[in-house]
């Protein structure tokens, strides 16, 4: 734990909360009414290779966020899970060394958190807003949502999306499935119609 964290727990209450079946540690600072998450961000990637007690991170957009977006250090903290729609182990990992390649890890613990047990599909009109269907996939996402397809309607103005938007798409359910704490990356597909829709 920094020497920050410490000062900050002298002046703090503690508190711990259950949030997907993951104990987080809470710090509330009353001298400016801020609450702050002490430890283990979450983050997803297909992109590891685990030898013994060691985790490495060998991928370029997680590599480039922790370096360079949350200034990660060795000592700091954090939780990784596979991509794999099969892939249940969640590993709380302490950073040992970074590079602009690759971050190492030391193996903390690891636990098993199950998929949901039943499929939850999401229809959404294709919205001629981007903003308007990246706030329904976030949301969505947040609150468990499995399978989302995207399909135009009668009324839809734009029929055919970019590959852009939909990559857009896909980072923004990633960024909600890591801040929620779920365990499932959601099935984003894209259809033409009803009839090539098919019921998960």
């Amino acid at each position: 734990m920094s020497d920050k964290v410490q000062k900050l727990m002298h002046n703090c209450l503690m508190l711990t909360t259950l949030c997907h079946m993951t104990t987080i540690q809470i710090a509330v600072d009353f001298t400016t009414k801020n609450t702050m998450l002490i430890h283990m961000q979450l983050y997803h990637t297909n992109h590891i290779t685990i030898q013994s007690d060691t985790l490495i991170i060998h991928d370029p957009r997680l590599t480039s966020q922790l370096k360079r977006v949350m200034r990660a250090r060795p000592g700091q903290q954090i939780t990784i899970q596979s991509e794999q729609p099969d892939h249940t182990v969640r590993y709380l990992c302490e950073i040992t060394i970074i590079s602009d390649t690759q971050i190492e890890t030391t193996i903390i613990q690891h636990s098993t958190y199950p998929h949901y047990t039943s499929a939850k599909h999401l229809i959404i009109a294709m919205s001629n807003k981007r903003d308007k269907m990246e706030l329904i996939v976030q949301k969505a996402v947040e609150c468990g949502v499995t399978n989302i397809s995207i399909i135009p309607m009668h009324r839809s103005i734009i029929r055919q999306p970019n590959s852009n938007k939909l990559n857009r798409i896909h980072s923004i359910a990633l960024e909600a499935v890591e801040q929620s704490r779920s365990t499932q990356l959601p099935q984003i597909q894209r259809h033409d119609n009803w009839d090539n829709l098919t019921p998960s």
